[in-house]
């Protein structure tokens, strides 16, 4: 394989950590905060900052599927384990990927369809559905965790793959393992405050994806 064909590989290595490390911490992505009714509002008036946003995170997880190819086409052919790894690492970032697009195209037209019906929509007679929508779009997103968790768990198998097989050096292999157990511990909804454990378990998986990349680029 040629320097230029491992172009994209060293991308989709720099930029899915990094695409999350920015996207998912609460200085970027909006958060909402009081009633179920106030959420909903503050959701619909920063409508485009969370399409932007969760567009990107749809982004980023197709990154993170190349991220996953590209540590497989590291490791030692054919081997059924690092396969059936892999497949879960391909469900894992194309559910992610789904829920992101629903969370950047279906959820902020709700919103604001709900607010410029107000007196219907956020009513005391319509506190069901209020209650419903708020927390199935912004606190409990559903196989949002389930996704999160199975991708960390997937990045944490290579990594140890790799070095137990010596496709990946220590310094490399190293920070995938840690920065994924610290995303599957404290933020597998893939969402944290800055400078929290999630932001921190992202830095480090981009530590590591980083001195991939560079080998890579950097192998004749």
């Amino acid at each position: 394989m040629n320097r230029w064909s491992r172009i994209p590989q060293a991308l989709c290595l720099v930029l899915f950590p990094l695409s999350f490390l920015l996207l998912s911490n609460t200085g970027l992505h909006p958060g909402f905060a009081g009633t179920p009714a106030e959420q909903i509002r503050g959701l619909a008036a920063d409508a485009g900052r969370w399409q932007l946003v969760h567009a990107g995170l749809a982004g980023g997880s197709l990154l993170g599927l190349g991220a996953i190819l590209t540590l497989r086409s590291l490791l030692p052919r054919p081997r059924i384990v690092v396969n059936v790894i892999t497949a879960i690492g391909v469900v894992s970032t194309s559910l992610l990927t789904g829920i992101f697009m629903q969370e950047a195209m279906v959820v902020p037209k709700l919103a604001l369809a709900c607010v410029e019906s107000e007196a219907a929509c956020l009513s005391p007679a319509n506190q069901i559905f209020v209650d419903r929508f708020t927390d199935l779009s912004l606190s409990a997103v559903p196989l949002l965790f389930q996704g999160g968790a199975l991708l960390m768990v997937t990045i944490f198998a290579l990594g140890l793959l790799g070095q137990r097989s010596r496709a990946l050096v220590l310094r490399e292999s190293l920070p995938l393992m840690i920065g994924a157990t610290v995303v599957f511990l404290y933020g597998p909804g893939l969402h944290g405050v800055p400078l929290g454990l999630p932001f921190i378990g992202f830095l480090t998986m981009l530590a590591g994806m980083g001195m991939l990349a560079f080998r890579l680029l950097r192998t004749p």
